[in-house]
């Protein structure tokens, strides 16, 4: 069974300082803040992991929102960054999410928590479409992180903006070229999920993601890449694009779309390969 990677670092004052205040709010549910702590906790066996999650699933058991927005505010602050990056508080509705995210994201934090974070909320957004347009500033910092830990989850999320500037898919193309394989795969990702919303993409993304040079680059990566798991991501590109609708596969020169034209002479990303 995996977890989100912020999972895998509560610290255990988390988890004791839940166990000594959490049974004490008035109207908690028992069941919930016990299934919670439980979910929250790292070490626990993994037959009774899977009966929660199987419960929670199921609607046998709800996360204890409240009980986890209060915890985060008794976290001292050097806790409330690790708390942020559990793999529960993705799963919060935007209303007990979003206060948690946007304060452990103006904290200082080292870099692999700030990558933490970004994972969460590229699965917080993945259920909340709607809301992409609060988190684009931070989404588009992220991608153009100096850290390529950071800048890997930024990438991967920039897949659901529609509206990217002309610099990100610039920055998108020369992933595709990338020594490090995870920044192929996570250009090719976010080419993947550009294309599964035609509709929502800009004409300038979407010239880009049909363009010769992005799809002659995916075509060469699906063939020839070294990474089994980069050749599958190239597979779903090129499915992404024949499954378009016609009017918009066709080439831009027959259609309303300007070619892709990228930039010459511009300057190397900092953390470029």
């Amino acid at each position: 069974m995996s977890f989100g990677p912020g999972s895998a670092k509560l610290k255990s004052e988390i988890v004791a300082l839940l166990l000594r205040k959490g049974g004490a709010r008035v109207g908690a549910s028992q069941v919930s803040a016990a299934g919670t702590a439980l979910l929250l906790l790292d070490g626990v066996n993994l037959a009774v992991l899977d009966a929660a999650y199987d419960s929670l699933r199921a609607g046998r058991l709800e996360i204890d929102a409240e009980l986890i927005s209060e915890l985060y505010r008794l976290c001292p602050g050097h806790l409330k960054v690790e708390l942020a990056s559990s793999h529960l508080v993705p799963q919060l509705a935007p209303r007990f999410f979003e206060p948690i995210f946007d304060d452990a994201y103006r904290r200082p934090m080292s870099v692999a928590q700030r990558a933490e974070l970004s994972f969460g909320l590229h699965s917080y957004l993945s259920h909340h479409l709607d809301r992409i347009q609060k988190y684009r500033k931070v989404i588009l910092n992220l991608m153009h992180h100096p850290h390529r830990q950071v800048a890997m989850h930024g990438l991967l999320l920039a897949g659901i903006i529609g509206d990217l500037r002309r610099k990100d898919l610039e920055l998108i193309e020369r992933r595709l070229t990338s020594r490090a394989f995870y920044f192929r795969m996570n250009a090719l990702n976010a080419v993947s999920h550009l294309l599964r919303r035609p509709h929502a993409l800009s004409s300038e993304v979407l010239a880009f993601c049909t363009s010769d040079e992005v799809l002659s680059k995916t075509r060469r990566l699906y063939r020839a890449d070294p990474d089994e798991h980069v050749r599958l991501c190239a597979k779903f590109v090129l499915r992404a694009h024949r499954e378009l609708p016609r009017v918009i596969r066709q080439p831009a020169s027959k259609s309303d779309v300007a070619p892709w034209a990228p930039s010459r002479g511009r300057r190397p990303h900092p953390n470029s390969d």
